[in-house]
């Protein structure tokens, strides 16, 4: 067991590490780059070939919803400005969070320390839901495929959401007059980030979809991690919460999210979590009784060959 746990300890501090280098030396960190940091690692723990036969299919589910997600606004062209607006002005008393955030912390031209850090709270995106997979994966076969699961139902839900009914985030609605201005401090701070080290990417043949805002994946991909933390390892989710607490003030500050997308994200993320339990444990209860099945034809089959 404390074998096990050096094991993790090692491979946290490793992923801590590659990524803080992939942020400084201005790597995007894409699913597609971030499988081969953690294909290095999987060399460490002697399970390389294991690990790529159980995480490409993983991948490519994610690669798939980015690259659907960014033609879909090409599908639908009705977007919607107003409706998030006005459901955060009525929780708000006719506020917008965002626009005061950064009329109060926010200095065009001279970005605080605080900016960097949200900056680097936004690129984590990817990072954290897939080095939590990858723990999962190491620790029991059984948790990677529930996060799996819930991971795909939620990200295609969310697929759909965007086709149905595209919601423009705060930076664009003030770009075209609906709410007082809005910077989107994310582009703002990354253009000081160096890329000192291009690596290949199939993100550059993927499109952006500037309107999908709701739900917001970037309020729900921390808060399913933290979900499936309290569901296997109990008391160390209270280190997944704050890690969702934070992104979920990041996204409103740097304009990219109102209250509401959040809101829709969380509910998302509860519904594609409670859907991934029950697919896996009837998934498994129907491969225990076709098991079953054939254990039972073949020792009657058994039996008739002897009689015969």
């Amino acid at each position: 067991m404390r074998h096990h746990y050096l094991h993790v300890f090692l491979f946290s501090a490793y992923v801590i590490l590659a990524t803080f280098l992939m942020i400084k030396q201005g790597i995007g960190i894409t699913p597609d780059r971030y499988l081969l940091v953690l294909l290095i690692g999987s060399f460490f723990l002697h399970r390389a070939l294991k690990f790529l036969h159980d995480f490409i299919p993983f991948i490519l589910v994610i690669i798939g919803y980015d690259y659907i997600r960014g033609f879909v606004d090409n599908i639908n062209q009705n977007i919607h400005y107003i409706e998030p607006i006005n459901i955060t002005k009525w929780l708000f008393n006719g506020q917008i969070p965002t626009v005061d955030l950064q009329h109060r912390f926010y200095t065009p031209g001279n970005p605080a320390w605080y900016d960097y850090a949200a900056t680097l709270l936004y690129l984590l995106h990817f990072a954290v839901p897939l080095a939590f997979a990858f723990m999962l994966w190491f620790y029991h076969k059984k948790y990677f495929q529930e996060f799996s699961v819930g991971f795909a139902i939620l990200s295609y839900g969310a697929v759909i959401t965007y086709l149905v009914f595209p919601v423009s985030p705060p930076w664009l609605a003030a770009l075209h007059g609906y709410i007082p201005p809005v910077t989107k401090i994310f582009n703002v701070v990354l253009q000081e980030f160096p890329e000192a080290l291009h690596l290949p990417t199939i993100y550059q043949a993927i499109d952006a979809n500037l309107v999908a805002a709701v739900p917001s994946m970037h309020a729900s991909y921390p808060f399913l991690v933290f979900l499936y933390a309290a569901r296997y390892f109990k008391w160390w989710s209270v280190l997944a919460l704050p890690y969702a607490i934070l992104m979920w003030i990041t996204i409103i500050y740097l304009g990219e999210h109102y209250l509401i997308d959040i809101v829709v994200g969380l509910l998302y993320c509860l519904v594609a979590f409670y859907l991934s339990i029950v697919i896996i444990k009837h998934h498994i209860k129907l491969h225990n009784f076709l098991v079953n099945l054939f254990k039972a034809l073949l020792s009657k089959f058994k039996t008739s060959s002897q009689n015969a």
